[in-house]
This record gives C-alpha cells, structure tokens and sequence, in this order.
C-alpha cells in the first residue's frame, strides 16, 4: 500500500483506529486517574455507591409530601392499612444529553503514533478524552447541584451553542424551617444555635426522617459567624462547642460541615450551591441516586451502558481533521421532599 499523509493506511481505517482509543475501557481508566473534577456536589451528596444505570429512556419518578410514620398492627388475615399518598405525583422526565465535539489534527496523531508506537498515540488521545470528560462532570455537577433545590432549570442549547429553552425537572420542594434566632447576630449565643438545630432535628423525625450529627452544610457566612463565637472560648470540657482539627465546627452534639463551593451555570454565571447564610440538613438514608439513562446512540454497547459515556469518530471532508463527539445523559435524583434548607437569618 502507497503511502500517504495518514501513514500507511486510508482515512476510514485511521478513524477506526482513533475510535479504538477511546474505548470505554480507557475512558473508565481516566476517570480513575482523575484525582478530583472539582465536583463537591456529586463528591458528597451522589458518591459512586447511588449511581446506576436506568434502563428506560424516560425516567419516570415519584414525588411526595407525605409524613411517614408508624401505623398500628392489624389482625391477621385482615387487609392491609393504606400507606398515605398525600401530593404523590408521578413526573416522566425526558433527560436531555449533554454533548460535546472536538478534533484531533491528523498529522499530529501520526506523528504521536510514528514517534511514541501505541503508547505515544494513546497519550495524545488520552488528552482529548480529559477535556471532553471534565466539560461533563462540571456540567453534571451544576445539573446536581440545581437538583438539591428540588427543580432543575437548566439551559437547553442549539447546535451553534446559542441558549434557546431550559430543561425543568420538578422534584419536590425541600422542607422549610424558621430558626428561632439569627445565628449571624452578635447576641445570639452557641446555645442558641443549639436549640435550633434540636428543634430542626425534632421536626425531621416527626415526618419521618433522620439526621446525622454530621449531615448538616452551612454558608460562609452562617459558618463564620459560629466560628467567631468560638474563637477564645473556654476550653472547659463542658463548653458546648469547639473547632475540630480535622474540619468542621462542632456544637453540641452537632457537627457543621462549610460549604463554599460554586457551580457553573452557562446563563448565569458562577453560583453558590447554598447561598452564604443558608443551612442544609439531610437524611443519608434517604434514596439518592443519580441515573445513567440509555444513550442516544443506534449502536451503543453494554460497555458504553455501564459507563455512561459514548464516543463517536469521524473524519472530517477535507481529511484533515478527526471529529470527535462525545456524549452521556445523567439524571439526579435526590429525595428532596426530606431535606431541609433554610436562611439562619431570616427569623420569624
């Protein structure tokens, strides 16, 4: 065979053997070798033990208010006590995929492949595949961190990237709650914060959900204003509160966790994950999960599936150019009718 300016072989066979590299092997590999994506939302609230794989291509989710509590014994052989289904609905979402192209020049592959052998030319792709892989976490990450208000309205674009419609998914509002003092004020004391958050705890439980000592996220500002109260308090044991070294501020029997990070939005702009003052409390019991729904791939393998990910290669018509897309469609699902958010300043 002749040779040409894609080595020794022809154009289709060369997108062949890119494709080839960017199998869903690798792309797993990758993501294992990520440290981090900087996605503290999906780190905390969605960790790899609740992502699954749906296997319909709507998702269909169920949403309720209802107060779960325990029901008296009934006799045997008698029917079965109906479970309360106050606001129950059910919401069929279509999950909108998130879809990104770029290209790798074909000179410069051959000349990876011709100077580095196979290990030369994966490195090069392996670049590549990380730019499309981090354009995804952070924009799965936004995607999740909207979820935790209990609606995602997120920007739908055209192919030219021009905004032209929103994807909204309603998942129940979070549970409100009136702190009885402003935590921010210089009066309020750390056994005023205390009270509150035995109040919040006590007001979870009776609908039916729990909260861990260590499942509570706070504002910069609502953290900081305890952490003042904190600095040059008495280390007397009986003291109920105090910085722990390994993050955190303890109060009473409570542990409040920062959380400062911000998401991108496209419309928008930087955007906090809770505002500066708010509180967030939630029950890890509850069903978090964060879906891998079917791709809109005609061919797409049960490696592909399983991952979540899927590449397509194609060159381009000058034959100059290998395009590369690659897509995946997640969906969070965070039972937002159990956790709580409110504004620790915004008192009755």
């Amino acid at each position: 065979m002749a040779r040409t300016a894609y080595g020794t072989t022809t154009p289709a066979a060369l997108a062949r053997d890119v494709a080839a590299r960017f199998a869903p092997t690798q792309i797993a590999r990758r993501i294992q070798n990520t440290e981090s994506y900087g996605t503290p939302v999906l780190d905390k609230f969605f960790p790899p033990s609740v992502r699954r794989t749906w296997p319909l291509q709507r998702v269909y989710l169920r949403t309720d208010d209802d107060v779960r509590r325990a029901v008296p014994v009934v006799a045997r052989g008698s029917e079965g006590l109906a479970i309360p289904n106050k606001g129950r609905k059910i919401i069929e979402v279509d999950v909108l995929p998130v879809f990104t192209r770029d290209g790798i020049d074909v000179v410069r592959y051959n000349e990876a492949k011709l100077y580095g052998q196979a290990e030369g030319a994966q490195a090069y792709v392996d670049m590549e595949i990380d730019r499309h892989l981090d354009v995804h976490m952070k924009t799965h990450e936004a995607i999740a961190a909207q979820s935790l208000t209990g609606t995602i309205d997120y920007p739908l674009a055209d192919e030219t990237g021009e905004i032209v419609d929103s994807m909204v998914v309603d998942l129940g509002a979070p549970i409100g709650f009136v702190p009885s003092v402003d935590w921010t004020a210089d009066a309020t004391t750390v056994a005023d914060i205390i009270a509150d958050l035995d109040r919040l705890v006590r007001e979870r439980a009776r609908k039916g959900y729990g909260t861990a000592k260590d499942d509570i996220v706070v504002g910069s500002d609502a953290y900081t204003a305890v952490y003042k109260k904190l600095q040059g308090a008495t280390n007397d044991a009986r003291f109920p509160g105090r910085v722990l070294e390994a993050g955190g501020i303890q109060v009473g029997e409570y542990t409040l966790r920062q959380m400062n990070e911000e998401y991108y939005h496209p419309v928008n702009g930087h955007t906090g994950v809770i505002s500066l003052t708010e509180v967030l409390a939630y029950d890890r019991g509850q069903p978090f999960a964060h879906l891998r729904v079917p791709l809109d791939k005609w061919n797409v393998t049960p490696q592909e599936a399983a991952l979540g990910y899927a590449v397509v290669v194609k060159m381009n018509d000058s034959e100059t150019k290998l395009n590369v897309w690659m897509q995946s469609r997640k969906l969070p699902v965070p039972p937002t009718p159990t956790i709580s958010r409110f504004d620790a300043t915004a008192t009755a």
